[in-house]
């Protein structure tokens, strides 16, 4: 690994950001004909999704094919894939079957099995997806269900299928915390004076929850902890003309530790990792959306003894100048505590008023959250926010209409990650 490659990748995310796509040239999609219009036009069912296209030959109303995504300018152009040899086979034209004929693949293989995996999950995907992807899957050191989850992340998000990808998705899939990744390699590197930078920025790793200035895309605290744990080391690095700091992140200090001689096997694997967990968070963050935020992170943190990982997610508008909005937003804080278990706290602000919904399957503790309260009151009146109420809800697995309140994780990571 070295800062070229990572480079790489994360220009490969800005091209896909930039394109706000959905469908891909060359993707495959399996999807049924539910209304034909004149001009070639047709109403596509794919999944529960429908899709309005331009189709280059005329087909059967309600019959299932295959679809290959020959443009996507205005209304997407779709070709039907239907070769002289998956005609004559026993094969329906729209199965999995038909493509793997289609496409000459190894029945039975990898190929065969991620291709009904992304068919079965509605993933669009490519032949290249295909074949890529069984390589990855092959020299995968992860179990073949973390494997194949990470494999259909990539083709759902059209995020390139390479190795630096696959590995910096899947290890945070693949269980562990940045918290923990953190401590054992300073572990590692305890009695090296000549690694003190580093060593530095992996202690304030810990601290990076803390005001910025300037005019951040981010809200301060989030905007310091991006820029420190460095990921926004690539964005800074192709500002650097401008003024883009490079060196002062914990990201490019642990590319510059991996081009060094001299260190050990362990402490190589450590800071691998550790870089691989980082661009998997910048992997889950890329901005599709031109109008809203959506952010998910494992911040660390220490608890008295223990290390372990926040989830927090963001979701919000953005202002006119492409920033966050402060007057509208929403957090979510995904917590295991150890006396109220898992437990979801769901900020809402509307105009700098917060509403906070805890969920939680103990009963309202109705003393503590009316010590709390003024705490609250206070320290949001510090950020000039006001509190609106507090509420406590119960998620009841009988309840259909309470459980379909309780907010949903957005990210790829799975699970709680804070013992308090």
């Amino acid at each position: 690994m070295n800062a070229a490659s990572v480079q790489q990748t994360f220009e490969s995310m800005v091209r896909i950001e930039k394109s706000g796509l959905r469908l891909g040239k060359g993707q495959i999609l399996q999807g049924t004909v539910k209304q034909l219009y004149p001009n070639n036009l047709a109403t596509i069912q794919y999944g529960s999704i429908p899709v309005n296209a331009r189709l280059e030959v005329g087909l059967v109303r309600d019959r299932t094919y295959w679809f290959e995504v020959a443009s996507t300018g205005g209304i997407p152009k779709l070709k039907v894939l239907n070769s002289s040899q998956s005609a004559t086979s026993q094969a329906l034209p729209g199965s999995p079957e038909a493509l793997v004929n289609e496409w000459r693949l190894q029945k039975s293989g990898v190929e065969d099995k991620l291709l009904r995996m992304f068919t079965a999950s509605g993933v669009p995907f490519s032949r290249s997806h295909i074949i890529e992807g069984a390589s990855l899957f092959h020299n995968s050191p992860y179990p073949e269900k973390t494997t194949v989850h990470t494999l259909s992340h990539m083709a759902q998000n059209q995020l390139p299928f390479t190795k630096e990808t696959f590995m910096s998705l899947a290890v945070l899939d693949g269980g562990g915390s940045t918290g923990r990744s953190l401590e054992q390699l300073l572990t590692a590197l305890k009695g090296q004076p000549e690694q003190a930078s580093l060593v530095q920025s992996l202690e304030k790793a810990f601290t990076g929850m803390s005001e910025s200035n300037g005019r951040p895309i981010f809200p301060p605290p989030l905007h310091t902890f991006l820029s420190s744990m460095g990921l926004l080391y690539e964005r800074n690095l192709q500002q650097k003309g401008a003024g883009g700091e490079t060196a002062e992140n914990l990201k490019a200090r642990l590319l510059q530790f991996l081009g060094e001689k001299g260190i050990t096997e362990e402490q190589r694997g450590l800071a691998r990792s550790l870089v691989h967990r980082l661009t998997g968070m910048q992997l889950l963050n890329i901005d599709k959306n031109h109008s809203l935020h959506h952010h998910l992170f494992y911040i660390p943190v220490k608890f008295g003894g223990l290390t372990q990982d926040v989830t927090i997610q963001w979701e919000g508008r953005k202002n006119e100048e492409g920033g966050w909005d402060s007057n509208h937003c929403r957090i979510l804080f995904y917590l295991e505590l150890e006396g109220l278990k898992e437990t979801i706290a769901d900020v809402h602000i509307q105009q700098r008023i917060v509403t906070l919904t805890l969920f939680n399957q103990f009963p309202e503790p109705v003393t503590a959250l009316e010590k709390f309260k003024p705490l609250l009151e206070a320290a949001l009146l510090k950020g000039d926010y006001r509190l609106s109420s507090v509420h406590w809800k119960q998620p009841d697995d009988h309840n259909r209409e309470t459980k379909r309140t309780i907010p949903q994780k957005k990210g790829f990571h799975k699970g709680i990650d804070i013992r308090v």
